[in-house]
């Protein structure tokens, strides 16, 4: 399996001479992922690929020669920025390799592990559908019209945010050779460290990887106590006296033998399974609102109710939407790792973000409209008794364990990887995967309300992680220039709208987690345990 980048001219280019010096050369990089030979009508076919077709011409004229191996293992390269070398931050990184400037360059991906563009879009919105869905119609509620803004705002940039994260990958591809080689172990902070100086470059790596991170293990967290809370709420007809922690407790232990799963075609399936659960669940929680409004007309109701707004509410609010996009971290891990198609990562995030807007436009437009301020930080909660209700929370439970299964992954490898951590099955790895799940169980556990935790990382590290820092990486990246590179520079529009988000980010996360961490640490709240917030349709402790 490989991968093949053509190099391609642009119009009127001339081939360079020993004269003309270090002038930058303009070309592009196109890439397409090959499965043996293609023939001639194939999908992934390219007439310019010495792979699909062995007498194609380079832009030079002349025949191509690059070795082309079905099988290969790759040859170790220097990392261009080793901790030894005086690095000037003045002074871009030079490749370790010389960079072809001319006919193809291949890419070998020693482990097959390459999919198609579609699989890219299932896995995106597989991963952000299903808490923004369950938490985001409060957070709209209690803002008025204004959440529709946000939420909307918020989507747009998301998506430009993942689309410069994607092509900060193809920077480093473009830029340095040893990245074209796959899989690719944290992409994420590796952007980190060729975006900024010598002096930061180690600390912004450890500390994207440690946003990544931490909003991964608090992510499974929420996974785990929604998962406990919809047990509670099944279950609270049989077994009513059968608690919040004990739920969590059981059903952690239950999926600890998912947390050992190994091939990517595994988690190929399990994305899958994640989209379509949360699709169907949407649509029968979709129905059971229409069935709660008919069941409401005719019933006389507090009309005159006003939301009492405050800047706490407001903060709150604020960071459950953020949080509902917080899956754009895991962007580079997707792009590098799934994608057949590299440079059509964009279209990915676009058409995801498509389906994300369908399933977050209809159930927060009908919780809106329907239940108003009694609507509960989990809408599940929220809805009717109906077979309906209940097969959207069977659904949404089995999305919520496939969810957790994905995102505890990279959690658990880093830390083995922290305490150096065979990477193979043994006790070792049993023990550190175990603690793992524990420390998620006590957090769980001592958290009074999931939607402070929502708040509380969606105002921090997944604002941080979706917003700030990739427009800081992109707009270093494109600002260092080689004349062996292609030019990279932006227009002031985008410089200017990327020095907003950063700004706006770091202003508005502030305020907003200091609200969350002062809800958070609220004694009256630590004391009261977290299931007296599981309330049915005729109580809401949150109005």
């Amino acid at each position: 399996m490989i991968y093949a980048d053509a190099m391609e001219r642009g119009d009127g280019y001339r081939p360079a001479t020993d004269d003309d010096g270090p002038a930058p050369r303009p070309f592009r990089i196109r890439g397409h992922l090959v499965h043996g030979i293609p023939q001639v009508g194939d999908s992934n076919y390219d007439p310019a690929c010495p792979t699909c077709n062995p007498g194609s011409i380079n832009d030079l004229g002349t025949p191509t020669t690059a070795a082309v191996t079905i099988t290969s293992t790759p040859t170790a390269v220097p990392d261009p920025l080793p901790s030894t070398v005086d690095y000037d931050e003045r002074r871009p990184l030079q490749d370790a390799v010389p960079q072809q400037r001319e006919g193809m360059i291949t890419y070998t991906d020693d482990f097959a592990n390459g999919f198609r563009t579609g699989i890219a879009v299932i896995f995106i919105a597989g991963e952000m559908a299903g808490i923004g869905m369950l938490a985001a119609p409060w957070a709209v509620v209690n803002l008025g019209w204004m959440g529709f803004v946000l939420l909307i705002t918020f989507g747009i940039a998301t998506a430009y945010s993942a689309s410069c994260l994607g092509t900060c990958w193809l920077i480093l591809e473009e830029r340095y050779p040893q990245y074209r080689i796959y899989p690719v172990p944290d992409p994420y902070p590796t952007i980190a460290l060729h975006a900024v100086g010598r002096r930061t470059s180690v600390i912004f790596s450890y500390f994207t990887k440690a946003c990544v991170h931490i909003t991964l293990f608090g992510s499974a967290t929420v996974y785990l106590m929604l998962i406990a809370q919809t047990a509670q709420k099944l279950f609270s007809d049989t077994h009513p006296e059968v608690s919040f922690s004990t739920w969590l407790f059981v059903f952690s232990v239950a999926l600890s033998s998912l947390m050992f799963l190994e091939s990517p075609k595994d988690y190929c399936i399990i994305a899958v399974g994640a989209l379509l659960t949360t699709m169907t669940s949407c649509y029968f929680v979709l129905m059971q609102i229409l069935l709660d409004e008919r069941i409401k007309e005719g019933t006389t109701t507090d009309e005159t109710q006003n939301i009492v707004f405050s800047a706490n509410q407001f903060f709150l609010s604020f960071g459950s939407i953020l949080f509902a996009y917080g899956g754009a971290s895991s962007f580079p891990v997707i792009r590098t790792h799934t994608m057949f198609k590299r440079n059509e990562f964009s279209r990915s995030v676009v058409t995801s973000f498509i389906i994300l807007a369908i399933l977050f436009g209809t159930i927060v437009v009908g919780g809106y409209v329907v239940y108003g301020h009694t609507i509960n930080p989990n809408i599940l909660m929220s809805l009717g008794d109906s077979w309906l209700s209940y097969a959207a929370i069977i659904l949404m439970a089995g999305h919520l364990i496939l969810g957790f299964v994905i995102i505890v992954k990279p959690v658990s490898e880093q830390v083995e990887s922290f305490f150096n951590t065979s990477h193979t099955f043994g006790f070792q790895r049993f023990v550190v995967r175990m603690s793992l799940l524990l420390a998620m169980i006590a957090l769980g556990e001592i958290m009074p309300n999931f939607i402070n935790l929502v708040a509380l990382m969606g105002c921090s590290t997944v604002l941080l992680s979706t917003f700030v820092l990739p427009s800081i990486f992109y707009l270093r990246l494109c600002s260092i220039q080689s004349a062996t590179w292609p030019d990279r520079r932006l227009s002031w529009k985008s410089k200017l709208y990327m020095y907003m988000v950063i700004f706006v980010g770091l202003t508005s996360g502030t305020l907003a987690m200091l609200t969350a961490l002062a809800e958070l640490i609220d004694l009256q709240s630590l004391i009261r345990p977290y299931y007296v917030y599981y309330i049915d349709s005729e109580e809401n402790t949150y109005s």
